[in-house]
């Protein structure tokens, strides 16, 4: 039987606080993070996403929201002592989580805008991943760039090392007719991982990594 990854995706409003009762779930560090926002929208969005998150993962458990106590790894990645795997991404106004019981996973979401084009590449993307950019024009180039983009912080956040990781030292596909893959890992067999990429939104990117061979299946859940 495959394992399931659920990934939940869901907006985030920038111009209203989470109501007073979910905002109360949050941790000590949590509403002390929150509070070090100097702008609204983003102590809002933080405030939403992560009372969502706590409600989403308290009912995946059948525990309260503000039961949870999360932990880190050595280099910063929350986690949950017995389980399940977590990740979670906003970006702009559109958070998502991805939940799995028995396979650690990377997340990432990212809201498609305007680049400054090919220097933004060559700054973060291998070389084989520029020259394949290179075949892109207008909206379509910035609908790959976040392919791109989505697919190697997905995999950099799966590994759990932060910044430990170049960015040029992997490879990812980034057509959209291609299934979401690792192409090339620097120490690292590309063929061990798993890739699932989504529109969680118009104007959205996202994408999963996760290393294993098991089957996997994804779901996808979009809630107001």
């Amino acid at each position: 039987m495959a394992s399931l990854i659920k990934i939940y995706v869901w907006p985030l409003d920038p111009t209203t606080p989470a109501p007073a009762a979910e905002l109360a779930t949050l941790s000590e560090k949590e509403t002390a993070r929150m509070a070090r926002f100097v702008f609204d929208k983003d102590r809002f969005r933080f405030g939403q996403s992560h009372a969502r998150m706590r409600a989403l993962l308290g009912a995946h458990l059948g525990v309260g929201p503000s039961d949870l106590s999360f932990g880190e790894n050595a280099h910063g990645k929350p986690l949950l002592a017995g389980g399940p795997f977590f990740n979670l991404s906003h970006s702009h106004n559109l958070a998502a989580l991805a939940i799995s019981d028995d396979l650690d996973l990377g997340l990432d979401v990212e809201h498609v805008r305007a680049i400054e084009g090919p220097q933004i590449a060559r700054r973060f993307f291998s070389p084989q991943e520029c020259a394949a950019l290179n075949a892109y024009a207008g909206p379509e180039y910035e609908n790959a760039f976040y392919r791109c983009w989505t697919r190697k912080e997905a995999y950099v956040k799966a590994q759990g090392e932060g910044l430990g990781i170049p960015l040029d030292s992997f490879d990812v596909t980034i057509d959209a007719d291609t299934p979401p893959r690792l192409l090339r890992i620097d120490g690292d067999d590309a063929a061990a991982w798993q890739m699932c990429a989504f529109d969680p939104a118009p104007n959205y990117q996202g994408a999963v990594a996760l290393r294993t061979a098991e089957a996997i299946s994804f779901e996808v859940i979009t809630s107001a």
